[in-house]
């Protein structure tokens, strides 16, 4: 077979960190852009009583390319990393940053994001067990800092959902700190951390790494589309059931959970989500009526199993072992199922399993399904 490097057009990517089997999950993002325009470059950055090691140390990805951060012996100061100026907030817009960072020496790294002397977002990160993230010194009580273990001592650091305050130069700084949390001691030529891939991105969370060289890089979206067959529908009685986590919406915009589509002309969701109108169960006989609601049924970013029985005279919902609906009121005048959609808008979320049954499921069956 011929080899090939990265990721091919129209070639799924997987969520192997938080897949809740042992195979990991399709991963589903929204369009983002890596304003930083050099992730792996910290040559450019300007250097406080700390140097850069001469040689490469293994990063994530496996490759010889993540810098080592050594403190310099000053003395009672700061040792630190600061991004050069160049890029700015955009004013009221929500900013997501992250880093990944392994110890080396020191065990505690603070990450700053925002204008440097007037608008920062800090948080401060231990690099060991399963990681500690702690916020601090932030202009925006709803941001929110938070550490994912990435294996062999690497962790993905972020603080998500600031709001910039004003425009202003997007300064990302890094400091070292002591083993007691300091920012401000006599520094140890023998230690430091290790960095790799810093992403800066405009939106309430951090998605998966965009690598950068030298330009900003954006990632289309995903979007899912799965026929069951466009000649001969599932038949008219079936069950649909999805297993997923971590569902997040930007929350201004439409954003597609998931939805089931009836194959004519006036297509019909059997589920779905959409910021207007909320979570929509199933529809009435006019597409653009919302169905009941199903908001306090769904953990949006936890995980979900949810099966959809529909047997033309009435849908039953089940949601994590629980019938949490059942109506007669539905239109059964169309077809089976004829295709599934993963988002159709700004969000995200893990599918672990999706399955389109050609009959209902019992309810003992929805029930073992969904548990």
């Amino acid at each position: 077979m011929k080899a090939t490097a990265g990721l091919l057009e129209n070639e799924p990517r997987y969520d192997y960190l938080t897949s809740t089997t042992d195979c990991p999950g399709a991963l589903v993002e929204p369009t983002r852009i890596n304003i930083v325009p050099n992730s792996e470059y910290f040559d450019s950055y300007d250097k406080t009583e700390v140097t850069l090691a001469s040689a490469f140390e293994t990063s994530p990805e496996g490759l010889k390319n993540a810098y080592k951060v050594l403190e310099t012996s000053a003395t009672g100061t700061s040792h630190k990393l600061v991004s050069p100026s160049g890029d700015t907030f955009v004013s009221g817009t929500k900013y997501s940053v992250s880093i990944f960072a392994h110890a080396a020496g020191r065990t505690k790294f603070r990450l700053q994001a925002g204008n440097f002397s007037t608008a920062p977002y800090i948080a401060d990160f231990t690099l060991t067990g399963n990681g500690v993230a702690t916020a601090g010194g932030s202009n925006d009580s709803n941001a929110t800092a938070s550490i994912e273990n990435y294996g062999d001592g690497w962790y993905r650091c972020k603080i998500e959902g600031f709001t910039a305050l004003a425009s202003a130069a997007t300064k990302r700084n890094i400091f070292l700190l002591d083993d007691s949390g300091n920012a401000s001691y006599n520094g140890d030529t023998t230690k430091g951390i290790l960095v790799y891939g810093f992403q800066l991105e405009a939106g309430p969370w951090c998605t998966s790494y965009m690598p950068t060289y030298g330009s900003s890089v954006t990632r289309e979206r995903d979007h899912f589309i799965s026929p069951v067959d466009y000649d001969e529908y599932a038949t008219e009685d079936f069950t649909v059931f999805i297993d997923y986590k971590d569902f997040k919406t930007n929350g201004t915009l439409a954003a597609g959970l998931w939805r089931a589509l009836y194959g004519n002309a006036t297509s019909r969701s059997v589920f779905q989500y959409n910021k207007s109108i909320g979570y929509e169960g199933f529809p009435s006989a006019t597409p653009s009526t919302p169905g009941s609601e199903y908001s306090s049924n769904h953990a949006a970013e936890g995980a979900n199993k949810i099966a959809v029985v529909y047997n033309r005279d009435s849908v039953a919902v089940y949601v994590d072992g629980v019938q949490t609906k059942l109506d007669y009121s539905v239109d059964t005048t169309k077809k089976g199922i004829s295709q599934m959609q993963f988002l159709y808008g700004e969000s995200k979320m893990t599918v672990n399993r999706c399955m389109i049954f050609n009959r209902p499921l019992t309810k003992d069956e929805a029930i073992a399904l969904t548990t």
